[in-house]
């Protein structure tokens, strides 16, 4: 009845995400597939959810040219950092992956809830002093990315850990 039909569509949607994960990552999907089978307890996220967040983050950072294990490893950063922040801010993991991937996008609002010194100024200046570029205008989509992922890093603050320190609580 409901129930199977229910049961079947959620297979059908975890075998596409599994699926689009595997094209995206590549040889790389063995460490999102391990990261994202531990999620619920190491995260607090479904194995599907962090499937599907890693998969967002990794197609964007390849489509500006970045590759092989530094997406896995960024994209995984990132659908980590999402439950800490959203056990840190009292948010859904969800909405943090949403404010991420709309940064990438260089649409900082969102994200500026959790790290409030995410702004394209911040994500420039961080971008030129690591390539050693003198203007913005120099930079390519690839070095804004890395500078992007590298600024929620530094300045993520307390919120960075958080979802591993009060998982056993009542809060998460």
């Amino acid at each position: 009845g409901t129930q199977a039909r229910l049961m079947s569509q959620a297979l059908r949607k975890l075998t596409a995400i599994v699926s689009k994960t595997k094209t995206i990552f590549k040889d790389n999907f063995p460490v999102i597939e391990k990261g994202a089978k531990h999620a619920e307890t190491s995260m607090g996220m479904s194995t599907k959810a962090a499937m599907d967040g890693a998969s967002t983050f990794a197609n964007f950072f390849t489509q500006v040219g970045l590759g092989g294990p530094v997406v896995a490893k960024m994209s995984q950063r990132f659908v980590e950092l999402s439950t800490d922040f959203a056990s840190f801010h009292n948010a859904q993991p969800q909405e943090v992956m949403d404010a991420l991937a709309a940064a990438t996008r260089g649409e900082y609002d969102a994200l500026q809830r959790f790290v409030p010194t995410a702004n394209a100024a911040n994500v420039e200046m961080m971008a030129m002093t690591t390539t050693g570029k003198k203007q913005a205008s120099m930079l390519n989509q690839a070095e804004k990315a890395t500078a992007l992922y590298n600024l929620v890093l530094k300045d993520g603050g307390d919120a960075i850990g958080d979802f591993g320190r009060t998982s056993s609580g009542a809060a998460n």
